[in-house]
């Protein structure tokens, strides 16, 4: 059973090589810490690969050779932060990631982008 080998990194270049015999592209990408891996030979990522991973965190498998057999792009976890609470009628402060309801919505059982439940919600 071979090792594989993950990698993650964020791709600062790739550099198109001669094809495979069989017609295959061949890629060298390079990390932003100055390490670079080339495409195993004749695989279908290489077909997928191209300048739209410059800049982008990914995750690489590579053989026990360093080739690359398969890249995947590394979504960034998404910011959180003060934001307006997503109950519709809600003019509070959650504290969240997108969609996130403040206290007073979340006790009150408010559904996201609905109707405020709240009692002062809409005055007496």
């Amino acid at each position: 059973m071979s090792k594989v080998i993950v990698k993650d990194g964020i791709v600062s270049n790739v550099e198109r090589l001669n094809n495979s015999m069989l017609g295959n592209p061949n890629w060298l990408i390079t990390f932003e810490d100055g390490t670079s891996n080339r495409t195993s030979v004749n695989r279908s990522i290489s077909h997928w690969i191209g300048s739209h991973v410059v800049g982008k965190a990914v995750s690489v498998v590579l053989t026990p050779a360093g080739r690359i057999t398969d890249v995947s792009v590394v979504h960034k976890a998404p910011e959180s932060g003060y934001r307006p609470c997503a109950c519709r009628d809600c003019f509070e402060t959650a504290i969240g990631v997108a969609g996130a309801m403040c206290w007073e919505c979340e006790e009150a059982e408010c559904e996201p982008f609905e109707d405020c439940q709240r009692e002062d919600a809409y005055g007496e």
